[in-house]
């Protein structure tokens, strides 16, 4: 058994959003920034909206119930 076990879905989300966030310095200076819509707030679209506003994007979240 590992000291620090890594759990599937959140070690990938957060793959995914640093190879997004290393892509980031990529966009052109004159170009508008691109708007993220993530359906879903669960552990993955919550830490993906995370990363994204944090590289400076406008990202808007929902759900598909209103229950918190």
């Amino acid at each position: 058994m590992t000291a620090f076990p890594l759990r599937r879905r959140p070690f990938l989300a957060a793959l995914a959003g640093l190879g997004t966030v290393s892509n980031a310095g990529a966009v052109d200076s004159n170009t508008q920034k691109t708007r993220i819509g993530i359906i879903g707030t669960g552990h993955v679209g919550t830490t993906l909206a995370e990363l994204w506003v944090h590289a400076g994007y406008h990202v808007m979240v929902s759900s598909r119930s209103l229950r918190a």
